[in-house]
């Protein structure tokens, strides 16, 4: 089960879970391009394929990333 390919969308819950991440690390690593959403309707949806790839590389540095975008 551990080995298993998750396939399609992770809701931010998941997201946050499988990374290990709070919300903001979650809405930083967007704000770098890190990690780009899915936007289904007003709902954001994260490919699974982009958590396993983060999951194995790792963030880049989040550090100086603040509200009101890049700096």
């Amino acid at each position: 089960m551990e080995n298993e390919v998750k396939r399609g969308l992770a809701e931010p819950a998941e997201a946050r879970a499988f990374l290990r991440v709070s919300s903001t690390t979650l809405w930083r690593a967007q704000q770098v391009g890190a990690l780009v959403p899915v936007r289904l309707g007003r709902h954001l949806r994260y490919r699974w394929s982009d958590l396993e790839r983060i999951a194995s590389e790792g963030l880049p540095s989040l550090a100086g990333v603040k509200r009101g975008g890049k700096q």
